[in-house]
């Protein structure tokens, strides 16, 4: 699945240039290329110096485990909904938002790496 990250300090920044050139419409915003989430996963704890092992769960039985777990009452603010959500994400393009903006916003790694350094 792709994710497509926007850091909260730039959100900030797109919403003060909203603002400032009284622009209004409906926008998406995030950077443009998207990682996966393992690849995303794999780089938060490469820079935190976390060793992980990421285990591909294939979706019927995650989704089995789900209904089951939510059946038995465990599974609480988690649904099969959620699930399907991540199944179904898609690319998003995002180039011509940011540049009527007038922002170019920061890919995920840079993003993790600037926020690794203020912790």
């Amino acid at each position: 699945q792709p994710l497509q990250t926007i850091c909260v300090h730039e959100l900030v920044v797109v919403i003060e240039k909203i603002i400032e050139k009284d622009l209004d419409g409906i926008y998406t915003l995030a950077e443009n290329d998207p990682v996966s989430y393992i690849g995303f996963y794999k780089t938060l704890c490469e820079i935190k110096k976390i060793k992980a092992i990421f285990v591909p769960v294939p979706y019927s039985l995650m989704n089995f485990l789900i209904r089951l777990l939510g059946f038995l009452g465990f599974m609480k603010g988690i649904s099969n909904e959620n699930l399907l959500g991540l199944k179904n994400m898609k690319k998003v393009e995002t180039i011509n938002d940011q540049e009527k903006i007038g922002v170019t916003l920061s890919d995920y790694k840079s993003t993790l790496s600037r926020l690794a350094l203020k912790s």
